[in-house]
């Protein structure tokens, strides 16, 4: 996915910050298989698809030091739909079985520390602490 996050202003060290995202998701799905009593399974055969993936973030940072940054976010995923194919093993014509709920709800904690040498901060919005 290519991701883009846009900081909507410093507030006494807390930076919030929003984000999108877009990109493509490849699904690999299986052969569904069901039993029919007296009979040979049922069978429909799995698909690959690739589909279109997005995302939505929101978030905020907080700067804890002259180089580390403590940052708390939410993004919510969208990875497309993965169906069957057409085809089974009676030559019938199923319909395609999908899977069309592929979403995450995702909560994140995480830590940007600065490796340079300069002494500046991690991000630009941010100001050194003193």
């Amino acid at each position: 996915m290519v991701n883009g996050y846009f900081d909507l202003g410093n507030f006494r060290g807390f930076v919030p910050y929003v984000g999108v995202g877009v990109g493509l998701a490849y699904h690999q799905m299986d052969d569904y298989r069901f039993d029919i009593p007296g009979s040979v399974p049922y069978r429909v055969s799995g698909d690959n698809d690739l589909t279109l993936a997005w995302s939505a973030m929101a978030g905020f940072a907080y700067q804890v030091s002259d180089r580390a940054i403590l940052d708390f976010g939410y993004r919510y995923l969208d990875l497309g739909r993965a169906a069957t194919s057409r085809t089974d093993n009676f030559s019938f014509t199923p319909s395609k079985l999908s899977v069309d709920d592929m979403t995450a709800h995702e909560f994140k904690i995480g830590l940007r520390y600065h490796l340079g040498n300069d002494g500046c901060c991690a991000t630009p919005n941010y100001a050194p602490m003193k």
